[in-house]
């Protein structure tokens, strides 16, 4: 009785998809079918496929790419307090990807996703307070929301934190603590950090990069 109940429902939810998206016989298959049931799951507002619908229309995997229609599933689901979603709105708002661009609006959606303590948006935010974008310039707020993301293994964030602590902006200037930094950055893979390391006097280096600016998602 229980599996006949089973095969019911789902079959009414074929039935309902077939209808909501106009499918016409016979095009089903295995790719199309796994996109439909995930339009109908973010229809139904369920935040995970909302998320996950934003991005196929982000890099146009399986739907037509779109960056007005993916910040719309990212908006639905950041509303909903999904964190990768709120970052990923965020990076949108930064760029002006489908939408207005605004500092202001980016800075809020990375501050969402950060609180929650999502690490991109941490960095995010904390090169948002470097750079006085969208919210009052802190060198102190700044080096905060790096050392929240260092501490998560963020390798941008640890070399952000190190660049902090070399030049003394947010910190008392210790060539020590960025060099703790920088190697932590450097284990990762990061480029610049492991540039600095390599240098015969990394306390007297004066070419260090600048900080980075925020980068887009891969």
């Amino acid at each position: 009785m229980k599996k006949a109940l089973i095969v019911i429902t789902v079959l009414s939810i074929c039935a309902a998809v077939y209808i909501a998206f106009k499918i016409p016989p016979g095009s089903l298959n295995k790719d199309t079918a796994s996109i439909l049931f995930i339009r109908f799951s973010a229809n139904v507002g369920r935040a995970e496929t909302q998320n996950t619908l934003g991005m196929m229309y982000y890099y146009g995997r399986g739907v037509e790419k779109s960056y007005a229609t993916a910040a719309k599933w990212f908006r639905k689901a950041a509303e909903q307090g999904h964190s990768d979603a709120q970052n990923t709105l965020g990076m949108m708002y930064y760029y002006g990807e489908g939408i207005e661009k605004s500092y202001t609006t980016a800075a809020k959606w990375f501050h969402k996703a950060a609180e929650q303590g999502h690490a991109e948006a941490q960095n995010a935010l904390g090169m948002m307070y470097y750079y006085g974008e969208g919210i009052e310039k802190s060198y102190a707020t700044a080096a905060k929301w790096f050392r929240k993301a260092a501490e998560q293994e963020h390798a941008e964030a640890q070399y952000n934190l190190g660049m902090m602590y070399y030049y003394g902006k947010g910190f008392e200037k210790s060539y020590a603590t960025a060099t703790k930094w920088f190697r932590k950055a450097a284990e990762q893979g990061h480029a610049e950090a492991r540039e600095w390391l390599e240098t015969e006097n990394p306390a007297e280096n004066t070419s260090l990069p600048a900080f980075q600016t925020l980068d887009k998602r891969r």
